[in-house]
């Protein structure tokens, strides 16, 4: 396959198929690059320099304007004319002109592999460090159900334990409960019985006082150990019968 000249702005890089600006430098340009750069026009207005080289441009036919693709009957007349060491001299340097173009090309398209073939081995580590990142994070992610769930184990049976402890402590309090109740139940029976004691007592030490209708004076003391009369019979048959 043959090879495509190129513009040499490398910024442009456009494929020159019909006419493109040549220079003695051996760099070929495009008509937008060669307007834009000042390279055609009037020879008072052109830029010096090579857009590609920056090597002076001084004279007239040092950057001419040549037509690539050329009818037959154009390269039947290009040459003729010439002296058989003028076309060798012409196609030598046309061959060498080629020859630059293409070389420059091998070394543009090597530096580019290379470029790109940094960049994608920094893509490459980038991407592996996020594929790593992510099956740390996937890896992690996995063990955070099983943590969960542990988790969930440890708190159900420390809720478990406090039932137990809960239900324990109810119970006690439950029978400390009741034996308290017990306590001062009997508590109060012991304190009714001692004042039932205390008023028995009392009543036998000192006697109780009881009023006499036949005296007018002061009621006497009725002792309650004194033996009891036997009591008057007044059945009113009794004293008829006698």
């Amino acid at each position: 396959m043959e090879h495509t000249l190129k513009c040499n702005v490398l910024k442009c890089r456009k494929e020159l198929s019909d006419q493109a600006l040549v220079t003695t430098c051996s760099h070929i340009f495009c008509t937008e690059c060669s307007n834009n750069h000042g390279l055609t026009g009037q020879v008072q207005e052109r830029h010096r320099t090579c857009p590609a080289c920056r090597s002076q441009i001084i004279n007239p036919d040092d950057a001419v304007v040549t037509h690539l693709n050329l009818s037959e009957d154009y390269k039947t007349t290009i040459l003729s004319g010439l002296s058989p060491n003028v076309i060798m001299e012409c196609a030598g340097r046309a061959l060498s002109f080629w020859a630059y173009q293409t070389t420059q090309e091998i070394v543009y398209q090597r530096y580019l592999e290379k470029t790109l073939t940094e960049k994608l081995k920094s893509l490459d580590m980038r991407f592996q460090r996020n594929v790593d990142d992510a099956n740390t994070e996937i890896i992690m992610l996995a063990n955070i159900p099983a943590a969960l769930s542990d988790n969930c184990d440890n708190e159900r049976r420390k809720h478990e334990e406090l039932a137990y402890a809960y239900q324990e402590k109810s119970r006690k309090l439950t029978q400390i409960q009741e034996l308290y109740d017990r306590v001062k139940r009997k508590a109060d029976l012991g304190q009714m019985e001692a004042a039932a004691i205390d008023a028995i007592e009392s009543s036998l030490r000192y006697g109780t006082y009881a009023p006499d209708s036949d005296l007018p004076g002061p009621t006497t003391r009725l002792n309650i150990y004194e033996p009891q009369r036997e009591p008057v019979n007044h059945d009113p048959f009794h004293s008829i019968g006698q």
